[in-house]
């Protein structure tokens, strides 16, 4: 099986108009076959690249892992036709001082990229 590279969060309509989502896109498809020959075949690796807003042209790439949030309350109680809704925050980052996280890397102005082997998982 080949390795495939998924682009996601990326609002195609702006590029072109915003030089931020230019400098973000045009970085992504540089690092994308980097990515792609880094990750063994019929691996189950995601590569979670965060762009900070704006993102500077010399913005550095920091490895990083992802933050420790703590999201009470997802969802909004049950309304009458038995739905929920979807209540979005950020929560609360409880990490570490270190190692650095993607939400720290992206606050000081960095290109976050944390490896999610999840090839590891059960083994």
């Amino acid at each position: 099986m080949a390795n495939r590279i998924v682009c996601r969060s990326v609002d195609v309509s702006t590029v072109g108009k915003s030089a931020a989502a230019s400098v973000s896109v045009a970085h992504a498809a540089r690092f994308a076959p980097e990515l792609a020959a880094s990750s063994r075949p019929g691996s189950f690796v995601v590569h979670n690249v965060n762009y900070p807003f704006p993102c500077p042209s010399d913005a550095p790439v920091r490895r990083t892992v992802p933050a420790r949030v703590v999201i009470p309350g997802l969802f909004s109680p049950q309304a009458d036709d038995g739905t929920h809704r979807l209540v979005f925050k950020l929560g609360e980052d409880v990490s570490p001082p270190e190692p650095l996280t993607d939400r720290t890397a992206i606050a000081t102005g960095c290109i976050s990229h944390s490896v999610l082997d999840y090839t590891r998982i059960g083994a």
